[in-house]
Protein backbone atom coordinates (compact mmCIF):
# COMPACT_ATOMS: atom_id res chain seq x y z
CA UNK A 1 0.00 0.00 0.00
CA UNK A 2 1.19 3.56 -0.53
CA UNK A 3 2.42 5.99 2.11
CA UNK A 4 -1.19 7.26 2.35
CA UNK A 5 -2.23 3.94 3.86
CA UNK A 6 -4.66 5.52 6.30
CA UNK A 7 -6.40 7.37 3.47
CA UNK A 8 -6.82 4.17 1.45
CA UNK A 9 -7.60 1.66 4.20
CA UNK A 10 -11.37 2.33 4.31
CA UNK A 11 -11.49 2.46 0.52
CA UNK A 12 -9.72 -0.90 0.22
CA UNK A 13 -11.87 -2.45 2.94
CA UNK A 14 -14.99 -1.38 1.06
CA UNK A 15 -13.77 -2.79 -2.26
CA UNK A 16 -12.57 -6.00 -0.61
CA UNK A 17 -16.06 -6.48 0.81
CA UNK A 18 -17.67 -5.62 -2.54
CA UNK A 19 -15.37 -8.11 -4.29
CA UNK A 20 -16.37 -10.85 -1.87
CA UNK A 21 -20.07 -10.08 -2.30
CA UNK A 22 -19.86 -10.02 -6.10
CA UNK A 23 -17.93 -13.30 -6.17
CA UNK A 24 -20.48 -14.87 -3.83
CA UNK A 25 -23.43 -13.63 -5.92
CA UNK A 26 -21.79 -14.88 -9.13
CA UNK A 27 -21.34 -18.31 -7.55
CA UNK A 28 -24.96 -18.40 -6.37
CA UNK A 29 -26.25 -17.37 -9.79
CA UNK A 30 -24.14 -19.99 -11.54
CA UNK A 31 -25.40 -22.60 -9.08
CA UNK A 32 -29.02 -21.45 -9.61
CA UNK A 33 -28.65 -21.82 -13.37
CA UNK A 34 -27.16 -25.29 -12.95
CA UNK A 35 -29.86 -26.43 -10.52
CA UNK A 36 -32.69 -25.08 -12.64
CA UNK A 37 -31.29 -26.76 -15.74
CA UNK A 38 -30.95 -30.13 -14.05
CA UNK A 39 -34.00 -30.16 -11.77
CA UNK A 40 -36.80 -28.71 -13.89
CA UNK A 41 -38.88 -31.16 -15.91
CA UNK A 42 -38.77 -29.00 -19.07
CA UNK A 43 -36.11 -26.29 -18.99
CA UNK A 44 -36.63 -25.67 -22.73
CA UNK A 45 -39.99 -23.95 -22.11
CA UNK A 46 -39.92 -20.33 -23.30
CA UNK A 47 -40.59 -18.86 -19.84
CA UNK A 48 -37.62 -20.78 -18.46
CA UNK A 49 -35.40 -19.64 -21.30
CA UNK A 50 -36.30 -16.02 -20.53
CA UNK A 51 -35.41 -16.71 -16.89
CA UNK A 52 -32.12 -18.29 -17.92
CA UNK A 53 -31.28 -15.30 -20.12
CA UNK A 54 -32.04 -12.95 -17.23
CA UNK A 55 -29.83 -14.99 -14.88
CA UNK A 56 -27.07 -14.98 -17.51
CA UNK A 57 -27.21 -11.19 -17.74
CA UNK A 58 -27.12 -10.89 -13.95
CA UNK A 59 -24.14 -13.29 -13.83
CA UNK A 60 -22.29 -11.15 -16.37
CA UNK A 61 -23.12 -7.98 -14.41
CA UNK A 62 -21.62 -9.58 -11.28
CA UNK A 63 -18.51 -10.65 -13.18
CA UNK A 64 -18.14 -7.10 -14.55
CA UNK A 65 -18.46 -5.65 -11.03
CA UNK A 66 -15.95 -8.19 -9.77
CA UNK A 67 -13.44 -7.04 -12.39
CA UNK A 68 -14.13 -3.42 -11.48
CA UNK A 69 -13.59 -4.07 -7.77
CA UNK A 70 -10.37 -5.99 -8.32
CA UNK A 71 -8.93 -3.18 -10.44
CA UNK A 72 -10.03 -0.61 -7.85
CA UNK A 73 -8.15 -2.46 -5.11
CA UNK A 74 -5.08 -2.88 -7.33
CA UNK A 75 -5.20 0.84 -8.06
CA UNK A 76 -4.65 1.53 -4.34
CA UNK A 77 -1.34 -0.33 -4.45
CA UNK A 78 1.57 1.90 -5.41
CA UNK A 79 4.30 0.52 -3.15
CA UNK A 80 4.67 -3.24 -3.39
CA UNK A 81 7.24 -5.63 -1.97
CA UNK A 82 9.86 -7.02 -4.32
CA UNK A 83 8.74 -10.43 -5.49
CA UNK A 84 10.71 -13.25 -7.04
CA UNK A 85 11.74 -12.54 -10.64
CA UNK A 86 10.24 -15.89 -11.69
CA UNK A 87 6.84 -14.68 -10.49
CA UNK A 88 7.07 -11.61 -12.71
CA UNK A 89 8.10 -13.73 -15.70
CA UNK A 90 4.79 -15.55 -15.34
CA UNK A 91 2.66 -12.47 -14.54
CA UNK A 92 1.28 -12.18 -18.08
CA UNK A 93 0.35 -15.86 -17.96
CA UNK A 94 -1.40 -15.36 -14.62
CA UNK A 95 -3.27 -12.36 -16.00
CA UNK A 96 -4.30 -14.32 -19.11
CA UNK A 97 -5.49 -17.24 -16.98
CA UNK A 98 -7.54 -14.88 -14.81
CA UNK A 99 -9.20 -13.45 -17.92
CA UNK A 100 -9.80 -16.92 -19.35
CA UNK A 101 -11.39 -18.12 -16.12
CA UNK A 102 -13.73 -15.12 -16.10
CA UNK A 103 -14.72 -15.70 -19.72
CA UNK A 104 -14.83 -19.44 -19.08
CA UNK A 105 -17.56 -19.08 -16.45
CA UNK A 106 -19.82 -17.24 -18.88
CA UNK A 107 -18.93 -19.64 -21.66
CA UNK A 108 -19.70 -22.63 -19.42
CA UNK A 109 -23.24 -21.33 -18.98
CA UNK A 110 -23.63 -21.04 -22.75
CA UNK A 111 -22.28 -24.56 -23.23
CA UNK A 112 -24.74 -25.90 -20.66
CA UNK A 113 -27.55 -24.36 -22.71
CA UNK A 114 -26.14 -26.07 -25.80
CA UNK A 115 -26.12 -29.42 -24.01
CA UNK A 116 -29.84 -29.03 -23.37
CA UNK A 117 -30.46 -28.12 -27.02
CA UNK A 118 -31.34 -24.47 -26.40
CA UNK A 119 -29.32 -23.13 -29.32
CA UNK A 120 -30.84 -19.64 -29.46
CA UNK A 121 -30.42 -19.16 -25.73
CA UNK A 122 -26.81 -20.31 -25.99
CA UNK A 123 -26.15 -17.84 -28.80
CA UNK A 124 -27.88 -15.04 -26.89
CA UNK A 125 -25.84 -15.76 -23.75
CA UNK A 126 -22.61 -15.81 -25.81
CA UNK A 127 -23.58 -12.44 -27.29
CA UNK A 128 -24.25 -11.04 -23.80
CA UNK A 129 -20.89 -12.38 -22.64
CA UNK A 130 -19.08 -10.82 -25.61
CA UNK A 131 -20.77 -7.45 -25.05
CA UNK A 132 -19.88 -7.44 -21.35
CA UNK A 133 -16.26 -8.41 -22.07
CA UNK A 134 -15.93 -5.62 -24.64
CA UNK A 135 -17.52 -3.17 -22.20
CA UNK A 136 -15.18 -4.35 -19.40
CA UNK A 137 -12.14 -3.87 -21.62
CA UNK A 138 -13.18 -0.38 -22.72
CA UNK A 139 -14.35 0.85 -19.32
CA UNK A 140 -12.01 -0.95 -16.89
CA UNK A 141 -9.00 -2.73 -18.35
CA UNK A 142 -7.85 -0.19 -20.92
CA UNK A 143 -8.08 2.87 -18.60
CA UNK A 144 -6.42 0.90 -15.78
CA UNK A 145 -3.50 -0.14 -17.96
CA UNK A 146 -3.06 3.44 -19.22
CA UNK A 147 -3.03 4.72 -15.64
CA UNK A 148 -0.57 2.00 -14.63
CA UNK A 149 1.82 3.23 -17.36
CA UNK A 150 1.64 6.76 -15.93
CA UNK A 151 1.97 5.68 -12.29
CA UNK A 152 3.60 2.23 -12.11
CA UNK A 153 3.98 0.22 -8.96
CA UNK A 154 7.16 0.88 -7.00
CA UNK A 155 8.93 -2.33 -6.01
CA UNK A 156 10.97 -2.25 -2.80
Amino acid sequence: MSENEEKYSAYMAYYNLATTIDALFAGFIFTAITLLLTQLPDPTHISMQVTFLFLTVVLNVNMYLLTWNLCAVENCIRLAPELLKAWWRWNKTRTALTLLSEIGLGLAVSLMFLIWGMIYLALASMLVLALFEIFAYVSITKPYLEELKKKPWVRK
